[in-house]
């Protein structure tokens, strides 16, 4: 089971809609001009298939619905698809907000809808799936996983192959551009902490003159002492504090002196040179530590680039091994098709020749290599290309090959049909019917029919007609269904004839 039920408010025709669904066929029948594809409409515009009519709509899905997590939406029990539309239409799963592009993203997950011609239809890789469908041998499925793995590894060595060449074409200009930018940072040899120290050498430099005129003075004093002393035995003062003085005074002069002597031997041209260097770095790069991170980082960039000659050959030999596997994988994947081909002919055979569209005609072709190995499969009809199919007989074959892979794992669980057997003949109806009654062995499928034949296999009969207050919408059983067929069979009023020929055709219809 998928929908389990779906519910609007004013929808167009209708007052309000509430209904409930199991699974198997599901069939929507009536008069014409009653609302059987505004109900459809209505369902299909709750996943973004169609346009909103209705004022609010809401379906809940009790299938795991794929993609969910990625938009940060649980799945839960059910889930819960619901649309409110004033100004403009707002979409929710699960009560939070989602865009109406992400619902249809959503909603593909878990379902088809199959209105007029697609071309994703009969895609290599919708028809491979049906063809591998067909493969007998447990071993497979395994295989085709080694060679999925193994052609994923070979594209990545092939991009980092190209990349490694696109950057071997640049290599020789950008490695010259790097030596020269690392040779002019190897020449400022920049270090930690050593603009601050020669800031403070730049101080003292500055005040070097200023300091030699000072000592000179101070020099010419202690050339006073002896007179200086004689004055004090003169005046018969205690001469103890002049001795201190001027001893401390040498001493200062003594240690001015040493770092007088320091400085002597800088040249101050060359810390000015060398701080304008510094400078050059801080404003280019941010500061001293950016500059020498950032040209580790150019030395690595400079490394690999020396590098890249000997890593593209390296590549080019794992590229040859790998292909090698590749296409031993490749033709084995081919051969176990090649094999399935009959069963898969057989199968839609059978179904083409129940909906009376000719026999088709499957041919294995060769491709460039992908995912899903070197292989396509062309069909036609007939003699007819699939692209020159009629728009009923490709709707028919569509069905067809869905349903040579039912029974099978499917990801999708809901299939919508507008109207399948539109401006089919009786026997062309009653094909349709059958193939979509094997359908619904895997699918919860919804249909819109005028034929009795598709009505008659419905597991769930709903007619929908109109009244003096609008369009309503109910599911039938028994006699009412037996009374609706007839009416479908009948081109006027539905006489006795009609009713025991619906009879029948109910009858044949349980035993499919």
């Amino acid at each position: 089971m998928a929908i389990r039920r779906f519910f609007a408010k004013e929808l167009i025709g209708f007052d309000n809609v509430e209904l409930e669904f199991d699974r198997g066929l599901t069939v929507f029948t009536g008069p014409s001009g009653s609302g059987k594809s505004v109900l459809m409409e209505g369902i299909l515009s709750v996943f973004g298939y169609k346009e909103p009519k209705a004022l609010s709509a809401e379906a809940q899905v009790d299938v795991f619905v794929p993609f969910l997590e990625e938009m940060g939406i649980e799945n839960e029990e059910p889930n819960i698809f619901r649309y409110l539309r004033k100004d403009k239409t707002r979409y929710f799963v699960n009560s939070q907000a989602v865009a109406k592009k992400d619902i249809s993203i959503v909603a593909k997950g878990f379902s088809f809808y199959l209105s007029s011609k697609d071309d994703g239809d009969f895609t290599d890789e919708r028809l491979l799936t049906v063809l591998d469908s067909c493969v007998t041998g447990g071993e497979f499925l395994a295989l085709k996983t080694e060679y999925k793995a193994t052609f994923e590894r070979l594209t990545e060595l092939k991009k980092e192959y190209t990349r490694l060449r696109e950057r071997s074409i640049k290599a020789a200009e950008e490695r010259e551009f790097l030596e020269f930018e690392l040779k002019k940072f190897r020449e400022i040899d920049p270090k930690e902490g050593e603009e601050d120290e020669l800031l403070a050498l730049k101080k003292e430099l500055s005040k070097k003159e200023k300091i030699a005129a000072i000592v000179s003075k101070v020099e010419s004093l202690l050339s006073y002492k002896q007179a200086v002393s004689e004055l004090y035995e003169f005046l018969d003062k205690d001469d103890r504090g002049l001795e201190s003085f001027f001893a401390e005074t040498a001493e200062a002069l003594s240690e001015i002196d040493f770092r007088l002597s320091k400085l002597g031997g800088i040249d101050i041209d060359w810390v000015f040179e060398r701080l304008e260097k510094l400078s050059y770095l801080n404003k280019r790069y941010g500061g001293i530590s950016e500059a020498i991170e950032y040209f580790e980082t150019k030395k690595e960039e400079l490394k690999e680039l020396e590098e890249i000659d000997s890593k593209i050959s390296s590549l080019e030999l794992d590229i040859k091994a790998v292909s090698k596997e590749v296409d031993a994988l490749a033709t084995y994947i081919t051969q176990m098709r090649q094999k399935a081909l009959g069963s898969f002919f057989e199968k839609l055979s059978f179904f083409t020749k129940k909906l009376l569209i000719g026999e088709p005609k499957i041919e294995l072709t060769k491709k460039e290599k992908s995912v899903n190995g070197e292989d396509g499969v062309d069909i036609s009809l007939g003699g007819s290309k699939v692209s020159t199919l009629s728009a009923g007989e490709y709707r028919r074959l569509r069905l067809a090959v869905m349903a040579c892979q039912n029974g099978q794992n499917f990801d999708r669980a809901v299939l919508f049909l507008d109207e399948a057997d539109a401006n089919l003949s009786g026997e062309e109806s009653a094909g349709v019917a059958f193939l979509l009654k094997e359908l619904s062995k895997s699918y919860q499928i919804f249909a819109i029919s005028h034929q009795p034949q598709l009505a008659s296999v419905a597991d769930h009969h709903f007619v929908v007609g109109k009244n003096e207050n609008g369009s309503f919408v109910r599911k039938i059983v028994e006699q009412e269904r037996v009374c609706e067929i007839a009416r479908m069979v009948s081109s006027g009023e539905i006489k006795k004839e009609a009713l025991e020929y619906a009879r029948e055709m109910l009858r044949e219809g349980a035993k499919c």
